[in-house]
Parts: structure tokens; C-alpha cells; sequence
């Protein structure tokens, strides 16, 4: 019985996991939407990072915030006469929920959320349970948000 082979039939042995640049491009792609609303986002992938005495995990920061050009900030006042940084969760839920799902199902988790420059690590706690709770009303308002999904291992 030595003699015989196993084979694989329906299993690949290839990685199945997405180039981290493709989950950064589809991620600006699920935020276009954010982008006509005078809401600024960044994804941008950071790479594993070796120095001499520590490793710098890679991870994949999504970002966003309500920033206009003098331009636009001409044609937001003519439009609204008014101009506020804040952003109302209603404006972005869906879209951040979007990237979260989309993160996840590609099998990387938030590591960090930082929501008006205070870090909340995230790593080992459940994340919609955290943003249901942080947003627990639609009128909530904040100026930034930014989540850094790791890879799981």
C-alpha cells in the first residue's frame, strides 16, 4: 500500500488570497459615492516592514474625512451658504460597512479604529458590535475616522 498516491481533487495548493493592491483599488471603488458627497477617503497598503530590531506588521489603512479645495469650498458655499468638517455616520455607514464586510470576507480583520484622533485597538473584539455601539444614533458627527485591517493568519 506504500505504492500509492493520494491526490488532491478538489483542493487547490495555490494561496487563494487577494493582492492586497486589488483590495485597495476596490476599496476606492465601494467609495466613490463618499467621494461626490465632499467626503475625502484613502486606502493606501503598507507592506511588511523588516528593520533591525522589529517587524512592522503590513496592514491596509482606510481613511476618510470631509476636506474641500478652495474651489469646491466656493461652490459647497454658493450651493448650502454653510461649511462644516463634520461628517453624520448616515452620510458614510454604509459605505464603511461596506469595506468592513468586504475586508473581512477577504480575510483581514481591523486592527485599530480611530475615530476623531482617539485610537481604539479592535483586534480581539467583535467590530460591529463596537461600531453599532460608537454609532449608536444616525445623527452621530465626527471630523475623521480611520481603520487598519490586518491579515489574518
Amino acid at each position: 500500500m506504500k505504492h500509492l498516491t493520494s491526490y488532491k481533487l478538489w483542493e487547490s495548493d495555490s494561496d487563494d488570497s487577494v493582492d492586497p493592491n486589488d483590495l485597495v483599488s476596490d476599496i476606492n471603488d465601494i467609495c466613490l459615492e463618499l467621494n461626490d458627497k465632499y467626503i475625502r477617503t484613502e486606502c493606501q497598503y503598507n507592506p511588511l516592514e523588516q528593520r533591525t530590531t522589529t517587524v512592522r506588521r503590513e496592514y491596509i489603512m482606510f481613511g476618510l474625512e470631509k476636506e474641500l479645495s478652495d474651489d469646491d469650498l466656493e461652490t459647497y458655499m454658493d450651493v448650502d451658504d454653510s461649511y462644516s468638517d463634520e461628517i453624520h455616520w448616515s452620510e458614510v455607514e454604509d459605505s464603511v460597512l461596506r469595506v468592513l464586510d468586504y475586508m473581512l470576507s477577504n480575510n483581514w480583520s481591523p486592527s485599530y479604529v480611530i475615530l476623531d484622533s482617539e485610537s481604539h485597538y479592535v483586534e480581539n473584539k467583535n467590530i460591529k458590535e463596537f461600531f453599532s455601539k460608537t454609532f449608536d444614533r444616525p445623527d452621530r458627527i465626527f471630523s475623521g475616522l480611520q481603520k487598519d485591517f490586518i491579515r489574518n493568519k
